[in-house]
């Protein structure tokens, strides 16, 4: 349910995601690591909300602070 809007080039939220809060990690079951990089880890996840499952990319803190400055 994501409209894309043409002017600023961004996705919104259509209506059923726009009454849901951000997520955080607190909100998923952490099941496995599925890859892992230098900058970041992916892990397998269950969203509790919906029961179903998504890949979660952890980047490491580091990396990202030096990498904006």
């Amino acid at each position: 349910n994501y409209k894309l809007d043409h002017k600023n080039k961004r996705f919104k939220a259509g209506p059923k995601f726009e009454k849901m809060s951000t997520p955080t990690v607190d909100d998923f079951i952490m099941l496995s690591q599925i890859g892992k990089g230098t900058y970041a880890k992916v892990i397998l996840v269950r969203y509790k909300a919906d029961n179903k499952l998504y890949a979660l990319k952890m980047l490491k803190k580091k990396y990202i602070i030096e990498k904006n400055q």
